[in-house]
């Protein structure tokens, strides 16, 4: 750092390239949401936090009339006004669909001769939508 140069001069100077980077930031968030069709919580959720020298960042969630929030984002990014939208563009985990350790095959052929589980359901009186329509 230049001892000629102020202090205050080099904040505001930071703090406008702060600004100008989070600006940016948002621009091309918005231009994918258009061009995608996506969410746009979901996207500015996905911004990095642009901190000013302070430590602070501004907020990433979206108004009720669809504009990003000016406030600072002391809540992981997120004011306390917007905080809940931090868990809502989180995504939900991958469940694996839970069938019977019996069959020995992908769930998505239906019924499979030879197959233990499928041949038990038949036996039961259930019969797949494959076996009815034959």
């Amino acid at each position: 750092m230049d001892p000629h140069v102020p202090k205050k001069l080099i904040d505001v100077f930071e703090d406008e390239v702060q600004n100008r980077v989070r600006g940016a930031c948002v621009e091309f968030a918005e231009r994918v949401c258009r061009a995608y069709g996506l969410n746009k919580m979901d996207v500015m959720a996905m911004i990095p936090d642009v901190r000013t020298l302070s430590g602070e960042s501004k907020c990433k969630g979206i108004t009720q009339m669809g504009a990003v929030c000016t406030r600072t984002g002391q809540f992981d990014g997120y004011c306390k006004l917007h905080l809940y939208q931090r868990d809502q563009s989180r995504p939900v985990p991958f469940m694996q669909r839970n069938h019977s350790q019996d069959h020995n095959h992908d769930m998505c052929l239906g019924y499979v001769p030879g197959c233990p589980a499928c041949e038990k359901d038949t036996r039961d009186g259930y019969k797949d939508l494959d076996d009815i329509l034959g």
